[in-house]
């Protein structure tokens, strides 16, 4: 789930935790989708891994570089229902499913005010202080006129 659905998030950054990694509605789960926008409009992400979740495979992915295999589209094929028949119907209306956008998304594209050793602790942490500690840290890091 995405955190926080208030106009300045929404508009601003994204924090990110769990997500469906099957039987989910769009043509990808949808925090990855939420991610690489996210990423590719150079706004700020803060994922929390340890809710496990497609948050925590996408972290694991920057963590050690190796693609989990619920991150790719065979594997959605293979395990989502209705998939195949959701690429279909995207493919007759011209609609390409890219989950190769998945190699943008690295420690330096969250873009989130962290360090490295910062970003690995918010990845894996399940205690609420720590979390919002870091994101804290991470948006004063970013924005520190606004403190």
């Amino acid at each position: 789930m995405c955190f926080f659905n208030c106009a300045f998030v929404q508009r601003f950054l994204r924090i990110c935790a769990g997500g469906k990694i099957i039987n989910y509605k769009g043509c990808m789960p949808g925090i990855l989708e939420e991610v690489l926008i996210a990423v590719e409009k150079r706004k700020p992400v803060y994922l929390l891994g340890g809710f496990g979740g497609i948050t925590e495979r996408i972290c694991r992915y920057i963590l050690t570089g190796k693609l989990p295999e619920e991150l790719t589209q065979k594997w959605q094929i293979n395990n989502c229902d209705e998939y195949s028949k959701l690429i279909k119907k995207y493919t007759d209306h011209s609609i390409f499913i890219d989950y190769s956008r998945i190699e943008s998304v690295s420690m330096e594209s969250l873009n989130n005010g962290l360090s490295e050793e910062e970003n690995k602790r918010l990845f894996t942490t399940p205690f609420l202080e720590e979390i919002i500690y870091l994101i804290s840290r991470g948006l004063r890091n970013l924005y520190p006129k606004a403190t």
